[in-house]
């Protein structure tokens, strides 16, 4: 790290890249601190698929709600102290932050999964109309042809056909 001072006299700090020979200005955030005070989660305000679970932080036992067991994320329902706010925060168990959980992305994520499901229902339900016009269609074309080949082996019985020389034959008494 290195300060610099640019033209107009003001002074900086800079971290210096050897490999390219250049500077980046050095920046620092400062995030304000929460405190926060556990809340019961009303069962209605659980989101579908978490399940309560107990973590240590600061050596304390805290009741939080995760997806899956061993995920580094955890739900927690609590009051900022400095404002009386109340929320669901997620925490991050690496880098121990709270952040106001975001239900934008899950309910984006359900909407999507209802929509395919829906797709889903109603691929299987034309599906089956289909299927079934097609059995009932099969089914009248074969009694269908079944009436019609008895229509034709009655005209054959009755079917005399003539010759040149005008003879006469009977082609019922031949397919006998």
């Amino acid at each position: 790290m290195v300060g610099l001072k640019d033209a107009a006299g003001t002074v900086n700090y800079y971290i210096y890249n050897s490999k390219d020979n250049s500077y980046n200005l050095y920046q620092e955030f400062t995030f304000n601190s929460l405190v926060l005070y556990p809340i019961d989660f009303a069962k209605s305000d659980i989101p579908a698929g978490y399940h309560q679970a107990t973590i240590k932080y600061n050596d304390k036992s805290l009741v939080v709600y995760q997806y899956q067991s061993d995920s580094t994320y955890a739900l927690i329902y609590g009051m900022n102290v400095a404002t009386g706010d109340k929320h669901i925060y997620m925490f991050d168990s690496v880098e121990n932050t709270l952040q106001i959980y975001n239900f934008e992305e899950t309910n984006a994520l359900r909407k999507s999964n209802n929509q395919y499901l829906l797709m889903l229902i109603l691929t299987g339900i034309v599906t089956a109309l289909l299927l079934v016009g097609y059995v009932i269609l099969g089914t009248i074309k074969y009694k269908k042809g079944k009436k019609s080949n008895h229509k034709m082996e009655d005209k054959l019985k009755n079917f005399k056909l003539k010759t040149p020389n005008d003879k006469l034959i009977d082609l019922s008494k031949e397919s006998e």
